[in-house]
């Protein structure tokens, strides 16, 4: 498989690593709180959103460039990408997150309205005298 295909799954992996990451770590059951479960789905997306950038993505683009015959492509895949990694690394997976809590939640304020219905009784009382 040559370099540039690499690279190219190496893009696709990314996404696919960091929300999928959060996604599954989300849908977990423990811990109980919906907001520290949220928590560390981001934190451990965020976390492997840079350390995926920096161990498969950067050396993956390099070596595409390489490849191609760009010029010096160390420079397209350096410290910067990984910046940006930290700085907004966080923000896509806490906002599928949030989308998902807040589906969540009104999803169990609907089935708690419904389980708070009693059924109606007055043909019970109806039959029995």
């Amino acid at each position: 498989m040559s370099p540039d295909t690499i690279f190219k799954f190496a893009e696709a992996g990314q996404g696919l690593v960091t929300y999928g990451l959060a996604v599954l770590l989300f849908c977990l059951r423990r811990p109980n709180s919906r907001l520290l479960r949220g928590l560390l789905a981001v934190l451990a997306a965020w976390v492997a959103s840079v350390v995926y950038t920096i161990y498969v993505y950067n050396p993956a683009g390099i070596a595409a460039g390489h490849y191609n015959g760009v010029h010096f492509p160390e420079s397209n895949y350096d410290n910067n990408t990984v910046a940006v990694a930290l700085m907004a690394g966080w923000i896509g997976p806490a906002i599928i997150i949030s989308i998902m809590g807040a589906f969540r939640a009104m999803r169990d304020d609907v089935g708690l309205r419904t389980a708070e219905r009693t059924p109606n009784k007055s043909l019970e009382r109806t039959r029995e005298g």
